[in-house]
């Protein structure tokens, strides 16, 4: 099985060196690993070149996080080669031995499965997106390769802000499974971030959620910083990438569950 996976880095000098030696030592070895070094002013590139990865070194880019992680999986993503499966591997998560090996084995079981990814420890999650969709993390998901063409139109990456969140709820708008295997192991070396809900906020502006939805999950999760950040976004004339097909597959959801009071794993 052909494995191309790529690693977004920007400054990791203290968790790329452990992130990178999980990805050697799979069971099931990448035929290709992608480095994207985002204009690192540390150690990182010293780090990245002690392995036998592809590198790609960007500019330093002013944008904001959003923005930026689409536009370096973009510049990985023009490198892909032949592959079957791409992944997707922040620079601050480990991957068990096993983990691409097992993956494979999900997608071989299943050929409708789109996407998947195993459990990231030392990371707080419901498991679902808003509360609707299972959700497979960004940071050490894997695609099929028919999954990855249709969801970007072709191999290089569609650089949309909240990516992950997008190719999760697009990947089954086009009718495929997205799962997460909780038996198949992960582990974040950076703990979440301060300012998270804040961001959330923010993104929720940029994808075009309606204000009702926002609120009532900033209420549910006793976040007022998700408020402060839609509305930051707002006002500040934040570009908004509204897409109504996905909007409206959300609102479809969001009823399902509430009159069945379940959402099926598959």
């Amino acid at each position: 099985m052909r494995i191309s996976v790529i690693v977004p880095a920007y400054n990791e000098e203290k968790f790329i060196e452990k992130s990178l030696s999980s990805l050697v030592q799979q069971t099931l070895k990448p035929r290709q690993i992608i480095v994207v070094n985002d204009g690192s002013t540390d150690q990182t590139l010293k780090i990245v070149s002690k392995f036998p990865v592809t590198i790609v070194s960007l500019p330093v880019k002013k944008k904001a996080m959003i923005e930026r992680v689409p536009y370096v999986l973009k510049a990985g993503s023009r490198l892909l080669e032949d592959f079957d499966y791409v992944g997707i591997l922040d620079a601050d998560t480990v991957l068990e031995p096993e983990y691409y090996e097992k993956l494979v084995r999900c997608f071989q079981k299943d050929e409708n499965l789109g996407i998947a990814g195993g459990k990231l420890n030392n990371q707080p999650s419901t498991g679902l997106i808003l509360g609707l969709i299972p959700y497979v993390y960004g940071c050490n998901r894997l695609y099929t390769k028919e999954c990855w063409l249709q969801i970007n139109g072709g191999k290089v990456m569609k650089p949309v802000p909240t990516w992950d969140t997008y190719h999760n709820i697009l990947a089954r708008m086009l009718g495929f499974k997205t799962r997460r295997f909780d038996y198949i192991q992960s582990w974040a070396l950076r703990q979440a971030g301060k300012g998270k809900a804040f961001n959330k906020g923010y993104c929720s502006y940029q994808i075009g959620y309606y204000w009702q939805f926002l609120l009532l999950r900033a209420i549910k999760n006793y976040s007022p910083k998700m408020i402060a950040g839609y509305l930051k976004a707002k006002f500040s004339g934040e570009k908004q990438y509204p897409i109504k097909p996905y909007v409206r597959y959300l609102q479809s959801c969001r009823l399902k569950r509430l009159l069945i009071k379940s959402w099926p794993e598959a």
